[in-house]
């Protein structure tokens, strides 16, 4: 009985330190790890980035618990140098410096080939070495009900026609890739404006939302949709598959990053609708007046119809990534990027651009890379952001590497450097 009362006496006195125990092997002492990466490749004709984000949580009492999403959007223009290469890049990326052979969401932000003209090709290569691959977002899987996507105007993007020119289901090259990407039984699925994509991810600080799909997007100031296309009759109609392209924005903590495919703003002709303007509108309601991103990759490769200075305004980005080197959007008569995006980016207080190639020439004056000739090399553009950024001034680890202008090989040539996002991010 005595050897008992103390016993009870003994676990009263230290009952203190018995909860706290407890308290710090469930909640202290964890090593908190979390970075981003967004992976802007060069390879010339066309759009392809890869974006990582890593979670990871480990306790000196608990299993370390790591979570990863992949996002592969776009897979340029179809050729078998750049397909090749896109998959060596992953590979090297996922499976070697990962060990993670996993893409969790695959995006193709519309039916222009220079966007998913290698996808098939990247995705059955990555497959036969082992990768599994998750969901696939496509833009053509859903349809307002009043929008008619059917009826876009036919433009060259489309590859090789046939028959009635109804939109890229009637283009040899998308007929290919809807043939070629069902047997593969990917998850396909649509994605709508306000849809977060890490839903089933336990992300403590990022998130990726989409803001727009199929023309129409969130308006947070209102909370209804807004569908941004003109009108034809009872329905709307797309002046052209840009105007249909998912737009998403990247946060984490005050670090934001914007990607929206091809997607127009007021421009300087009107052969696409304006989505720009309501959507950087929306993302100001929505954070408030002091929001900005950190980094953008600029829409439609430069064109003179998207990155206007009222969108640049709104966004008031530190960083432009320019996709571009492409020289076959009208040879010689329209090269991009234009002049024109290139001095809206550059007008715009603190803004700076980072190309995925670089001409021949003074590379101190600008003007060289809307008015190049040659191309002295292609280079991929890497930011990374590390631990949790905070709101104050957010640190970008750039990487800048060099690939081949003609075979489009990485050469070994590697340039890094800090890069401050140091405006204002209390919202």
């Amino acid at each position: 009985m005595k050897k008992r009362s103390y016993i009870l006496q003994l676990l009263q006195k230290h009952c203190i330190w018995l909860i706290m125990l407890i308290a710090f092997a469930c909640t202290g002492n964890k090593t908190l790890s979390q970075r981003v990466e967004i992976h802007q490749l060069g390879l010339g004709d066309g759009d392809c980035s890869l974006i990582v984000v890593i979670d990871s949580v480990e306790s000196i009492f608990g299993p370390k618990r790591t979570d990863t999403a992949v996002i592969l959007i776009d897979a340029q223009r179809n050729s078998s140098k750049a397909a090749t290469q896109i998959t060596i890049y992953l590979d090297s990326i996922l499976g070697k410096q990962l060990n993670r052979k996993k893409i969790d969401y695959v995006v193709v932000t519309h039916l222009h080939i220079d966007h998913y003209g290698n996808m098939v090709t990247v995705l059955k290569s990555l497959i036969s070495k082992g990768y599994s691959v998750g969901t696939v977002f496509d833009r053509s899987a859903y349809v307002f009900p009043t929008l008619t996507t059917g009826l876009a105007q036919l433009d060259s993007c489309y590859g090789k026609i046939k028959g009635t020119p109804v939109l890229s289901k009637s283009a040899a090259a998308y007929i290919a890739y809807i043939k070629s990407i069902s047997p593969l039984k990917l998850g396909a699925r649509a994605i709508q404006p306000g849809d977060t994509m890490f839903i089933f991810k336990s992300f403590r600080n990022v998130s990726l939302r989409c803001f727009a799909a199929n023309g129409a997007n969130i308006d947070y100031a209102t909370g209804k949709l807004n569908v941004f296309l003109p009108k034809s009759g009872s329905n709307y109609q797309p002046k052209s598959e840009n105007d249909l392209s998912l737009v998403f924005l990247l946060s984490y903590q005050g670090f934001h990053y914007f990607t929206g495919g091809d997607i127009g703003g007021p421009g300087y002709s009107t052969s696409y609708a304006d989505g720009e303007t309501p959507i950087s509108q929306s993302m100001v309601a929505k954070y408030g007046s002091n929001f900005h991103v950190c980094a953008f990759k600029v829409s439609h490769h430069g064109s003179s119809e998207s990155t206007d200075a009222g969108f640049l305004t709104r966004m008031n980005p530190t960083l432009a990534v320019m996709p571009a080197s492409l020289k076959t959007y009208g040879k010689s008569v329209n090269p991009l990027p234009t002049c024109i995006t290139v001095d809206n980016i550059l007008n715009n207080p603190g803004s700076r651009i980072a190309f995925t190639f670089v001409p021949n020439g003074d590379l101190k004056d600008k003007a060289n890379y809307c008015k190049y000739k040659n191309l002295a090399y292609l280079q991929d553009v890497v930011i990374r952001v590390d631990k949790d950024p905070g709101y104050g001034s957010i640190n970008m680890n750039m990487t800048y590497s060099q690939r081949s202008a003609s075979t489009m090989v990485l050469n070994g040539v590697v340039n890094t450097e800090v890069l401050q996002c140091t405006k204002n991010h209390n919202w």
